[in-house]
């Protein structure tokens, strides 16, 4: 074989090699954004106590007829999922064993949930990204979006996906499986240590907060 020959089926392979690095690189990629949270056992009691308050907040704010907004942030939701295995155990089970580690971003309205996936012993990075927006008697999910690494996922792939996930889903929420069928969620929500329902009027994301705007009343004399 001519050297001229040799030299070009060796820098061959190093494209080939480069092209499939640059390939793989790419479905690991890992935003800035993703921050998941790691707790301790010892921390575990203060998630607790936190969602505790926030409960208790929003059980006192429900037992009158005034609409009120409710803040939560990014790492207080990542802290949750953290210690999810013991404070949620019936949560951590609706999580597909081979999702590791998800975490959330609040920003521009979006809610951006990230997680590494570990499938055939290989790991990489996937995201998702919602926006919902409240519209009368309905929560509306217009955008849903999800990426591996950098590479978008094909709409037609979110749906099946999707459809596999909502039958597991469909156990722990009652209509989930709906919901993500249709995007759209009914904006009536029942609350039982109150005399008022509630509906959201307003969901709001920016800087790593949640700000939702809260609407009791009672379901008997309001027009939903």
């Amino acid at each position: 074989m001519k050297i001229r020959s040799k030299i070009t089926l060796i820098l061959a392979a190093i494209l080939v090699v480069n092209l499939l690095l640059i390939g793989y690189m790419s479905l690991i990629y890992v935003p800035d954004w993703y921050q998941p949270e790691n707790v301790s056992v010892e921390e575990q009691q203060e998630i607790t106590d936190e969602v505790t308050a926030i409960s208790r907040e929003f059980n006192n704010k429900m037992q009158r007829p005034n609409t009120f907004e409710l803040k939560i942030s990014a790492k207080q939701i990542n802290r949750f999922l953290a210690g999810l295995d013991l404070i949620a155990p019936e949560l951590k089970e609706m999580i597909p064993k081979n999702i590791v580690n998800p975490a959330v971003q609040l920003d521009n309205d979006e809610m951006k949930i990230g997680a590494i996936i570990e499938k055939k012993g290989k790991k990489l990075f996937a995201s998702l990204i919602i926006k919902i927006t409240a519209d009368g008697d309905v929560l509306v999910i217009d955008k849903l979006q999800a990426k591996v690494g950098l590479w978008p996922v094909p709409q037609s792939v979110i749906e099946r996906y999707m459809k596999k996930f909502s039958k597991k889903a469909d156990k722990y929420i009652e209509n989930f499986g709906d919901i993500l069928l249709t995007r759209k969620i009914p904006n009536h929500f029942k609350f039982p240590n109150s005399d008022y329902d509630f509906r959201i009027t307003s969901l709001k994301a920016r800087d790593g907060i949640l700000y939702v705007t809260i609407q009791p009343y009672r379901p008997n004399s309001t027009k939903r």
